[in-house]
């Protein structure tokens, strides 16, 4: 069970809550916050202390891997997710560098997100 704080940045409203629902109804124990771009994110991270933020690439006008930079150099410790509708090995690369710890197409969420999100906050409460 998941009883860690995960922030969600997602522009869109309808896919932002649908997130949080699916993601409290898995892990009933989490405190699931919301932003719907970068500014707000930055703001809740450092109010919350995320165990976990997950990036919509389309939340951010492409700029996520910006976004998970900035969070990385303020939280160290944040486990970032990024769901990114195009995936290839450049990118993926790329995000891994600016400090993500996985990259998830949009077309994969519903198979690799709850295990991803597991197996992160199972190796944070190891380091923790």
């Amino acid at each position: 069970m998941i009883s860690s704080t995960i922030l969600i940045i997602e522009e869109h409203e309808i896919l932002r809550r649908a997130l949080c629902g699916w993601l409290q109804a898995i892990f009933p124990a989490a405190q699931v916050v919301e932003a719907m771009d970068q500014a707000e994110a930055l703001v809740l991270a450092q109010a919350h202390l995320p165990d976990v933020v997950i990036v919509s690439h389309s939340a951010i006008g492409g700029r996520d891997l910006q976004v998970v930079q900035q969070l990385k150099t303020r939280l160290p410790m944040t486990a970032i997710v990024i769901l990114a509708s195009f995936v290839d090995e450049s990118y993926r690369a790329c995000a891994m560098a600016a400090g993500a710890s996985v990259v998830i197409p949009t077309q994969n969420v519903s198979q690799e997100l709850q295990p991803a999100l597991q197996a992160l906050v199972h190796s944070l409460s190891k380091l923790g």
